[in-house]
């Protein structure tokens, strides 16, 4: 029987140092791959090549490439050479399953680095981009044995938390700007790091810019994956900016699709297609985006017909000034406070009633007194009078008092009125907004906004993204209904996160609610009863004085609204004239 002996403390600094080095080396980076990202998929995962490389497949010889060629290769290659990549894809060609190949291979080939994976729901990441995660782990850790996977987050070795080295974690941020989610987003700091945004069109703006604040390292990479939804959104505005790698993947180009057998199991393929070629055959922008991942040019769901080729007009100071001054032309207002916005809108209302929009003031943490000084002068350039109407949320009566008495301070003659709470459940609709754009009864002016700077998401904890131009515009082509769950009917209220809080759209509602709650002049009524007179007498509409319209039968007079409004209220048994709320 061998002699025993007990452990002194030199046999245990060599067992901790032999310990230690079995450990180091079980978890010791694949450095060989850093550049070669396809390589360590298919020989560390075991993913068939040909899955990947597209173009490996039959069939592929006489091929016209709808969208990039072989698109997953071309989005590794971009991430191997340290670029940001963007890629708009349509359904099921395999984007989430190579954004979880790309979290491994990253966390594989660079030491210490840092992934983190952003969705902006839970949901979205553990029933995407996280189970993709967990089918490949099994294949990873027999080249890691110490990576840990737990729930939304995968460390190289024990002991690691969310923010230190050599790890990934899952971040939702939200669909708005919160600005607790914005601060989190900037502590994410390592010299290797890689943010795989997931669902990218639902991300708000702002998150995005509270990341790329943190990508301060050369080797900080962003990859941004999505369907997408429309031009203006979060993920073609990533592709297009400077630096970024643009690719576009389409389901038209799969494997499944172009060599007719199934290449990839349960992904995309021509009888998928022709399913989606029918549900959506009615609605263009939406084939286009979820099969070529094509942008539309507008959102689906979009709240407001605005097109621009039909609702601008070309105004100048001097024009709608002889307007509000010769031709008496009303002046109209509206004011929406919000948490660090302000928003204003004025508008002229022409002999036919309809309302021309002519100048927005959107405003961030600027002093009351610079905002009241702005409309009182924005008001003043076409000559607004002093009874000029301009009304604000009653919700926000105190800010509509403040400001009220700043206008006084310097001599304004202008004045907020509040709209009461039932008036306010009353403002136009989006149905009735609509309405006016589809008789061209609401226009804009052709360079509202003009200069005009601030920041989308700015807040507490973020300074937002720089923009410059009409914020009124741009929430109109944003502010749509939220899409509804399979099988759900759509929403009939539009969502204000899709518009950064839509304060602009509101002073809108409030301007045009100025508009109608108003009684007419007596010069109004003598100019309706003229043209009712030249109509009875078949005069041409054109040899009216007016600009020519599609239907010369159309009623552009805001005042059948109220009309039509009023008879609705009366066969319920109540009469608007004997309440000074109004429409």
């Amino acid at each position: 029987m061998p002699a025993t002996r007990s452990l002194d403390p030199t046999d245990l600094e060599l067992l901790h140092a032999h310990l230690a080095l079995s450990l180091q080396r079980a978890v010791a980076p694949h450095t060989e791959y850093q550049e070669r990202p396809l390589d360590w998929i298919v020989e560390k995962l075991g993913i068939p090549r040909e899955t990947l490389t597209w173009s490996e497949n039959e069939g592929y010889e006489t091929h016209a490439w709808d969208g990039t060629r072989d698109p997953l290769v071309a989005l590794l290659d971009g991430l191997a050479a340290a670029e940001d990549v963007g890629v708009e894809s349509g359904n099921g060609v395999g984007k989430t399953f190579l954004a979880a190949c790309i979290t491994l291979w990253f966390l594989a080939s660079f030491e210490d680095s840092i992934v983190v994976t952003i969705a902006p729901k839970e949901a979205q990441l553990k029933l995407h981009v996280w189970r993709e995660i967990g089918r490949l782990f099994p294949r990873f850790q027999r080249h890691f044995p110490s990576a840990q996977l737990l729930d939304g987050k995968l460390r190289m070795k024990e002991g690691v938390e969310e923010r230190e080295t050599w790890a990934a974690t899952a971040f939702v941020c939200g669909v708005g700007a919160d600005e607790t989610l914005a601060a989190r987003a900037q502590g994410f700091h390592n010299p290797d790091m890689l943010l795989i945004f997931e669902e990218t069109p639902g991300i708000h703006p702002a998150v995005m810019g509270a990341f790329e604040h943190t990508c301060t390292g050369e080797h900080n990479l962003r990859l941004a994956l999505g369907n997408p939804v429309w031009q203006g959104d979060t993920l073609h505005e990533f592709c297009l900016s400077p630096g970024v790698r643009h690719i576009r993947a389409s389901a038209l180009d799969y494997p499944n699709v172009v060599t007719g057998r199934e290449v990839v199991e349960g992904a995309v393929g021509r009888a998928s297609i022709e399913r989606r070629q029918e549900k959506y055959k009615h609605s263009p922008a939406i084939l286009e985006s979820r099969i070529r991942g094509i942008s539309p040019k507008q959102a689906h769901g979009v709240a407001l017909a605005y097109n621009a080729a039909d609702h601008t007009r070309t105004w100048s100071d001097a024009a709608l000034r002889h307007a509000v001054q010769q031709k008496r032309w009303p002046v109209y207002g509206g004011i929406d406070f919000g948490h660090w916005r302000f928003a204003f809108v004025s508008a002229v209302v022409d002999d036919e009633g309809r309302v021309h929009l002519v100048d927005e003031l959107f405003s961030q943490r600027e002093p009351l007194e610079t905002r009241a000084h702005a409309i009182h002068e924005k008001l003043q350039a076409i000559g607004a009078s002093r009874g000029t109407r301009i009304y604000g949320d009653s919700a926000n009566q105190t800010d509509i008092n403040e400001l009220n008495r700043a206008f006084r301070r310097i001599g304004s003659p202008y004045h907020v009125t509040s709209v009461d709470r039932e008036s306010k459940l009353r403002r136009p609709s989006v149905e009735k907004l609509n309405d006016l754009l589809g008789r061209h009864a609401l226009t804009f002016r052709s360079d509202l906004g003009a200069g005009q700077k601030w920041r989308i998401g700015l807040g507490a904890a973020s300074d937002g993204i720089p923009e410059t131009g009409s914020r009124l515009l741009w929430e109109l082509r944003r502010w749509r209904y939220p899409e509804p769950p399979e099988g759900q009917a759509q929403r009939q209220d539009p969502d204000d996160n899709t518009a950064d809080g839509a304060d602009a759209i509101a002073a809108l509602r409030y301007m045009v609610m100025s508009y109608l709650r108003r009684a007419p002049t007596e010069e109004e009524r003598e100019r309706r009863e003229l043209r009712a007179r030249q109509v009875q007498a078949g005069i041409p509409y054109e040899l009216r004085g007016l600009p020519p319209v599609r239907d010369r039968n159309t009623d552009y007079g805001l005042e059948r609204l109220v009309a039509l409004e009023a008879r609705k209220h009366r066969q319920r048994g109540w009469d608007p004239r004997f309440e000074r709320g109004g429409f």
